[in-house]
């Protein structure tokens, strides 16, 4: 019967830490990873859209908005029109680019506000417009 020595549980433990120390790198990178995904979701939990043909700007507690966003769960649940979600009243980027969006149509950034349509580069505001304009594009699309 062999006893081991002081050295070799040395051994042991050195390769025990490094062991725990490579699974938790790889546990922490998994995390980071999943976070990633998850930020590609906006508080409504709608997925960015990468090759979006539209940009709806909303705001997370506005009547109006939620009404478009309903109308698409409803007539759009797979998101076949490309429609990019962006939610304003909590994320500074997007508030921006709202601006910046609305000036290019030729909008103050004053009078604008939210749902907020963007479509080739023409702007639709408020819920009756959008809508319009998402049913036509419902009815273009094959």
């Amino acid at each position: 019967m062999s006893v081991v020595g002081g050295d070799t549980m040395k051994k042991i433990h050195v390769v025990l830490l490094v062991f725990c120390a490579i699974v938790s790198t790889i546990i922490i990178a998994l995390y980071w990873l999943a976070a990633a995904k998850e930020a590609q979701e906006n508080k409504s939990g709608f997925v960015v859209v990468q090759d979006a043909q539209m940009t709806l700007y909303y705001g997370e507690t506005c009547p109006h908005c939620k009404i478009v966003e309903e109308w698409l769960v409803q007539h759009d649940p797979e998101n076949t029109l490309r429609v990019a979600r962006k939610e304003v009243y909590y994320d500074r980027d997007n508030a921006a680019a709202l601006g910046t969006t609305a000036q290019s149509c030729g909008l103050s950034t004053d009078s604008v506000g939210v749902p907020f349509l963007v479509v080739e580069g023409d702007c639709y505001i408020g819920d009756g417009p959008i809508i319009a304009v998402l049913q036509q594009r419902m009815e273009e699309t094959p």
